[in-house]
């Protein structure tokens, strides 16, 4: 007997599609093909690309709101996918959680490590990136939701150490530990009211591991921030800025230490620009060091008090008189040796001093 046979629930929709561009796009989103499978990596970039655009490189506390924002929309969207909620629009919670994860992880690097100067800070966050859009792609091979909450737990950590010091304004090293801990507990809460449970120890682990690179000094003691660091050979002060001698490097060869051609008797200056959040006021050093049979030794700590509000950073200078020719480091870092910023380089001899000078202005 022949009639109609409803489709196969299994096999791929083939009825027209009817609407506007929305269920249009829908539709595209569904079908099978190599673009589609991309569209997670795509709205993670574009998350990324919206922060770039929308929150800039000046921490200031309506940026602290916007990415609480982002991490409750996100919490949110991972509870609703614990608890398998059904509704108009909920096929694309992973899209939008894909963009508001990279919206907060674009922020991170952009203030906490771009913006430190730390090289690992910023391999970590990228690995990071990496595993959040793989996550996507071997969803068969991890267990579902868990490396999503255990990339929102890294990134609570890290927005909750700039929103504490930012409430208290403090910037002891124990808020870094109160912050994993509150992230971690966070975690575990939103875990009980999620239906679908997730393993937790993925999340402790990372919290673990965190904890272990600060206190091996691997991340930046935010929220102070490094924005600029030169070595040079002459800093002058005006009303409104700083303005600093150096010798111009070539841009093609970046990755090799700045040389400082100094005539005798010279002197050799640093100058320094770190963003304090307002109402902070702290104390931090120039700390100079020079290489000594493969030992790093230090030469002298320059300490001075700096004070938050000024977005372009609190700038301060050191300098040292007769220093000798070798490899030479400056490390900016608080009274309890966090590094904020650090620069090496190489003093040379020359009897004319530098051949050509630009300057920088801070």
């Amino acid at each position: 007997m022949e009639g109609n046979h409803p489709a196969s629930p299994d096999g791929p929709d083939t009825s027209p599609v009817h609407g506007g561009i929305l269920a249009r796009a829908e539709a595209w989103a569904r079908q099978p093909g190599p673009l589609q499978r991309l569209l997670p990596a795509i709205a993670f970039v574009g998350g990324f690309c919206w922060d770039v655009f929308t929150i800039g490189r000046a921490i200031k506390p309506v940026d602290l709101w916007i990415l609480s924002g982002y991490y409750t929309i996100c919490a949110t969207i991972l509870v609703l996918r614990g608890r398998d909620a059904h509704f108009r629009g909920s096929r694309y919670l992973n899209l939008a959680l894909q963009f508001f994860l990279g919206n907060i992880f674009s922020a991170l690097v952009v203030f906490y490590f771009i913006s430190a100067g730390s090289f690992w800070g910023f391999v970590i966050v990228s690995a990071l990136a990496a595993m959040l859009v793989s996550n996507e792609f071997l969803e068969r091979h991890y267990e579902k939701l868990t490396l999503s909450w255990t990339l929102l737990t890294v990134s609570g950590v890290m927005l909750l150490n700039f929103i504490l010091p930012h409430l208290f304004r403090s910037i002891s090293p124990l808020w870094f530990h109160a912050s994993t801990a509150a992230a971690v507990a966070l975690a575990a809460l939103l875990n009980r009211i999620s239906l679908r449970k997730h393993k937790l120890w993925p999340t402790i682990a990372v919290a673990l591991v965190l904890m272990s690179m600060h206190m091996m000094n691997l991340i930046p003691p935010v929220p102070l921030v490094g924005k600029r660091l030169v070595v040079g050979h002459d800093v002058r002060r005006t009303a409104s800025e700083y303005l600093v001698t150096v010798e111009p490097r070539a841009r093609l060869m970046f990755w090799r230490p700045t040389v400082v051609h100094k005539a005798p008797g010279a002197r050799v200056w640093c100058a320094s620009s770190i963003f304090v959040p307002r109402g902070i006021e702290t104390t931090v050093s120039h700390h100079w060091l020079r290489l000594e049979a493969g030992q790093w030794v230090t030469k002298s700590v320059v300490p001075f008090p700096i004070r938050g509000g000024r977005l372009d950073g609190y700038r301060a200078y050191s300098f040292k008189a007769n220093i000798p020719a070798g490899e030479w480091k400056v490390i900016v870092e608080t009274t309890q040796g966090q590094t904020i910023a650090s620069t090496r380089f190489r003093v040379e001899e020359s009897a004319g001093g530098p051949r050509r000078t630009r300057t920088i202005r801070l």
